[in-house]
């Protein structure tokens, strides 16, 4: 079976806590969610409340001081073998050209570097970067690097991809369009996708399901199904009655706990 067969993972009553001074961090709190197998889930909160860590922790990066993680039902030893994470800097590499930039993931994991060349410039036409196999990233907008980091991800061949803010720093019509791209390929794909954003926006339009955390020590506050068809196309959502309704919804869970701390 391929890795992009299965692919689910399931959080319980996760912890973690970091060592700061005298006294401990805590990061998060009995923080439980679920990924189907080929689901869109995103994770927003406000800032330090713990969305990265939580990433982490799924990647199999770091442990939990408690609670578990099951992958596909069951023991969750081989996360890092299943799981790609995509940090929030698209961290290529200057003196790489892109498409040795993509390739890096498959050939440490001991491809063939030929096959994996191979493999990346056939993709490049599907990321819009047809033309810049072999120019650097300087020579790139941010939205191209974007996908330049998002196509070494999906090369990763892992059934479970965590993304953590990959459009963050994009201009607002940039992101627009690169959220519009990102849903058509995952529709294509259907690999199970993790997305952190701070982006209210982005979250209901990309995904099936939106958790909400709190302030440090993070919490899931709420589970909202997002009920719009697939294929999505960006205007037609994002302009229609529900979306609105939706983040609304999603606003006053974060503005309750936020007025509720102080």
């Amino acid at each position: 079976m391929k890795t992009t067969d299965r692919g689910s993972l399931r959080a319980t009553g996760l912890r973690k806590e970091y060592a700061a001074g005298e006294r401990p961090v805590r990061a998060l709190e009995n923080v439980s969610m679920e990924v189907p197998a080929g689901g869109f889930v995103s994770i927003v909160g406000p800032s330090g409340c713990g969305k990265s860590t939580l990433l982490h922790l799924l990647s199999g990066m770091e442990a939990p001081d408690a609670g578990t993680i099951e992958l596909d039902g069951g023991n969750a030893g081989s996360l890092r073998e299943r799981v790609a994470l995509m940090p929030q800097d698209d961290l290529l590499m200057p003196w790489r050209s892109i498409l040795d930039n993509v390739i890096l993931a498959p050939v440490c994991q001991g491809s063939d570097v030929a096959a994996a060349r191979a493999r990346a410039l056939a993709l490049f036409p599907t990321f819009g970067l047809e033309g810049f196999e072999h120019v650097y990233p300087r020579d790139l907008s941010g939205g191209m690097r974007q996908r330049a980091a998002l196509m070494r991800t999906f090369l990763c061949d892992r059934s479970i991809h965590l993304l953590d803010e990959p459009l963050g720093r994009l201009d607002a019509l940039t992101r627009a369009s690169m959220q519009q791209w990102l849903t058509a390929y995952w529709e294509q794909r259907r690999t199970a996708v993790v997305l952190v954003t701070h982006s209210i926006d982005e979250a209901l339009f990309l995904s099936d399901d939106v958790y909400v955390m709190s302030p440090r020590p993070g919490r899931m506050l709420a589970r909202v199904t997002v009920p719009f068809s697939r294929p999505r196309r960006y205007v037609e959502v994002v302009t229609s009655p529900e979306f609105g309704a939706l983040k609304r919804q999603l606003f006053e869970y974060l503005e309750r706990e936020h007025w509720s701390e102080r």
